[in-house]
């Protein structure tokens, strides 16, 4: 799937008069008006159905749709989807919704064509189900327990 962007991630670009700096993006298929995108800045969200945007993201189609996300190269257990790319620290995380869980969010650090990166950080959103890292294993599959985990600053 061919993401647009307006700018790189953690760059800015203009917007009605106003420089916003690009944190995220998310997407939604609308079944009366196609992939809408929302982008997270510094100041505000943006959305936008216009595919051309002078940047672009590449990541496989299996990845927006339900399945084990292990199949996706993803250490985690369960059935979900990439529903976003984030910009964290300086780094790429995939939002992985884990249906199976849920429908809880987790971030894997992630390249820039959404793929997995080999021994990078998994974030866990900041809730009781999560709060230890033998709870944050149980979603993670066992070869990639040593990996960094973290917790999604919100």
């Amino acid at each position: 799937m061919r993401i647009p962007l307006p700018c790189k991630f953690g760059e800015t670009f203009e917007y009605k008069g106003k420089s916003l700096k690009l944190l995220s993006v998310s997407w939604f298929k609308w079944s009366y008006k196609g992939l809408e995108f929302t982008y997270t800045t510094d100041k505000e969200f943006v959305t936008s159905t216009d595919m051309n945007q002078p940047e672009y993201m590449e990541i496989p189609d299996e990845m927006v749709k339900s399945c084990q996300i292990k199949g996706l190269g993803y250490p985690l257990k369960g059935i979900g989807y990439v529903a976003g790319i984030e910009f964290r620290e300086g780094r790429l995380f995939a939002d992985i919704i884990v249906e199976s869980r849920y429908l809880v969010h987790i971030l894997c650090e992630c390249d820039e064509n959404g793929k997995y990166k080999k021994s990078g950080e998994i974030q866990f959103p900041p809730v009781p189900s999560f709060e230890t890292d033998e709870k944050r294993k149980s979603a993670v599959l066992k070869q990639f327990h040593d990996v960094p985990f973290g917790t999604i600053k919100l």
